[in-house]
């Protein structure tokens, strides 16, 4: 239905109001009487008002005694996730970006709202709509944040960024002035990763990394500041566009042909961590993080997406293969997996079933 511009203008007014605090929530609007005065206007202009509020989950109505404003309001309590690309048709989207997904779609679950619309909205730009509907959710006042996921610089002269009202909040390595900016702790993910590995025995640690191996002399370094050993030959680039190669880089570093072969792996981007992990021959323990920070690690199996965490160390520690049994080693040494067992024959490894 058409809204004419008396009734946008009392819609505005309206949000305008529950926004500032004026009409706090839960709390009664004025009666209709009171409302068509004070913005001139007739019964009906402001009933098809009320009726376009109310729809959008700004007010509710009680039977005889009046409408209210919403105890969760979306000017105050709806949050817009920005993302610089939707999913592909086949699926495939960023380990990152489906992160943030899941948990928006978690909490839409666990609280929703009395409309049953989600406080959590998602926007992808530029594919499809999602940059219109973001300026439309804007411009209404149907927004009380916007998190961006990535540099928002295309939007520097818009009202996406520049309309007051609305915290916003960018997750990139370039800060913006005036918005609150979260960073990536690379450095913290490799000290941390490279502690754990350390802590727990391993000694030899290859490298599987979702970029050129730019930061090779980098990594070098911290793994012999903890007297640990790693070579150049041992840091693998795989392509982001094509995560598969680093199945085959992974099975090629577990069969280097010599006693000092690596007995850890770090997978430095959990976009390429599902295949990295598709053979057993490093086990796959995945590390729980906060913006790429390392913590205490849990082994377990990554045997969908949704199980990868954002920061994934790998070693020999336990099964982590896609089979179904789920099982831990007897032991912990490099060679022993309850799923299969690597053994050294004729100088070259060979694959058993358990």
């Amino acid at each position: 239905m058409q809204l004419s511009s008396k009734q946008h203008e009392i819609i505005r007014g309206i949000r305008q109001r529950i926004a500032s605090g004026e009409y706090s929530p839960g709390s009664q609007l004025p009666p209709m009487t009171e409302l068509t005065r004070q913005f001139n206007a007739c019964t009906m202009t402001v009933q098809r008002a009320m009726d376009r509020l109310r729809a959008d989950g700004f007010i509710y109505s009680r039977r005889r005694e009046g409408n209210y404003v919403s105890a969760k309001p979306p000017s105050l309590c709806r949050i817009g996730l920005v993302f610089n690309l939707a999913p592909a048709p086949d699926g495939q989207w960023s380990q990152y970006y489906r992160a943030w997904q899941t948990e928006a779609d978690r909490f839409n679950e666990r609280e929703p709202s009395a409309d049953g619309s989600p406080h959590w909205l998602s926007f992808h730009s530029p594919a499809d709509s999602g940059e219109d509907e973001l300026e439309a959710a804007v411009d209404s006042g149907c927004i009380a944040g916007l998190i961006f996921t990535m540099h928002p610089s295309q939007w520097s002269l818009s009202p996406i960024l520049t309309k007051p009202g609305i915290h916003r909040v960018t997750i990139t390595s370039i800060p913006i002035e005036g918005i609150p900016t979260v960073t990536f702790d690379s450095a913290g993910l490799l000290a941390n990763a490279l502690d754990w590995f350390a802590a727990n025995g391993r000694r030899r640690v290859a490298f599987i990394i979702g970029s050129s191996a730019q930061h090779t002399d980098e990594l070098i370094a911290a793994v012999g500041a903890r007297g640990m050993l790693t070579h150049r030959h041992w840091a693998q680039g795989v392509d982001l566009a094509h995560p598969h190669w680093a199945a085959t880089c992974a099975e090629t570093l577990a069969r280097i042909n010599s006693p000092d072969r690596p007995d850890a792996l770090l997978v430095e981007d959990d976009n390429l961590l599902p295949a990295a992990c598709w053979r057993p021959a490093f086990a796959c323990p995945t590390t729980s993080s906060s913006r790429r920070t390392a913590t205490s690690p849990t082994p377990r199996r990554p045997a969908s997406p949704s199980n990868v965490s954002d920061t994934t160390c790998t070693t020999s520690s336990s099964c982590a293969c896609r089979s179904s049994c789920g099982s831990r080693p007897a032991s912990r040494s490099p060679s022993s997996c309850a799923c299969r067992r690597m053994r050294r024959t004729g100088g070259r490894d060979e694959a058993m079933k358990g």
